[in-house]
Order: structure tokens, then C-alpha cells, then sequence
């Protein structure tokens, strides 16, 4: 786990769809995400995916190249639609965003944290009130403001393999 700006960066060996399978508690309890890149394609707004999610996902729609979901609609994009099936890229909201992510900013692997405009992200991140982005390419980027969901995020890679569920209530 590094920080730049700010922003806590860090590098899992898993993927979108373990994490939205293993720790849909952590992943799909945002209210909203927003959809950048599927298979490397970065223009979703007028693709046949975007029609699919669309018409799939109730109160889903378009937010720039992005296509927002519900929350929840993560594990009916992974288990029914089988989308994420690498070099995808996914940022969660507690509330829908209003502000497209800025085109020249990816953390799809191989991209590296150090080689990010943090500067750029970071003012994004604060404008659009992202909570978490994950980049699924070569193993899974991930980037947050948040320290304990990158804590939670760096146990995913533990020994065991496991994903660990993330408690957001401040009582054991």
C-alpha cells in the first residue's frame, strides 16, 4: 500500500469478479457504481454493453464514456452477464456521481500507482465523492481515501486467499 496526495494505492493478486463474489458485502454495498472500462474498452456510453446493462440493470444509466449501476448490480453483472472478464475498471459511491472520471486517469494494471496524475484523481475523487476505484487487469489496482477499506482490500491477499468481510459499524 503506498499514498500519494492522499490517495492510498495498492496492488491485490485477485479481480473484480472474486471480489464482488467472496465480499459482495464489501464491493456491491455501495449505493452506486460507475463503470470506465470492460475488457479495455474504454468508450461504454454508446456500446452494445452499455445497451445490455442498461436494459438488464433497473436505474443504471450513462455518466460521460461511464455507465453507472446500482450497487447491487455488480454481482448481476459478474454472475449473469459475466462481464468483468479483466482489464475493467470500477469506481464506488456511496451517493451517484455527477462528474464524469477525468479520460487520461486508469488504474487498470499495468498502470502504477507513481505514474498516475494524483493531483488530478484526488480532485476528482473529492468532486464526485469517490469512494473506492478498482482496476482489474494483471492482478487488481485499487485506489481510496478510505484507510480501513484499504486495509480490508490488503487482508484480501492474505495467506488463506480469503476476501475478508468489511464491517462499517464502529462497534465490535
Amino acid at each position: 500500500m503506498t499514498s500519494n496526495h492522499g490517495l492510498i494505492f495498492g496492488h491485490l493478486e485477485a479481480s473484480i469478479p472474486r471480489l464482488v463474489r467472496e465480499a459482495h458485502d464489501v464491493i456491491c454495498r455501495f449505493d452506486t457504481v460507475l463503470i470506465t472500462t470492460l475488457d479495455s474498452c474504454w468508450d461504454l456510453a454508446d456500446s452494445r454493453v452499455s445497451s445490455l446493462i442498461l436494459r438488464k440493470i433497473p436505474g443504471s444509466g450513462v455518466l460521460g464514456s461511464g455507465v453507472v449501476v446500482p450497487g447491487w448490480g455488480l454481482l448481476v453483472l459478474v454472475e449473469d452477464l459475466r462481464l468483468f472478464a479483466g482489464f475493467d475498471e470500477v469506481w464506488c459511491f456511496n451517493e451517484p456521481p455527477l462528474v464524469p472520471k477525468p479520460s487520461d486517469v486508469s488504474i487498470v494494471p499495468p498502470a502504477a500507482p507513481e505514474l498516475l496524475n494524483a493531483e488530478l484523481l484526488r480532485s476528482w475523487f473529492e468532486e464526485a465523492r469517490c469512494v473506492l476505484g478498482l482496476g482489474d487487469g494483471a492482478g487488481l489496482n485499487y485506489v481510496t481515501l478510505d484507510v480501513e477499506l484499504a486495509g480490508v482490500l490488503d487482508r484480501a491477499a492474505g495467506k488463506d486467499g480469503s476476501v475478508p468481510r468489511h464491517r462499517t459499524e464502529s462497534s465490535s
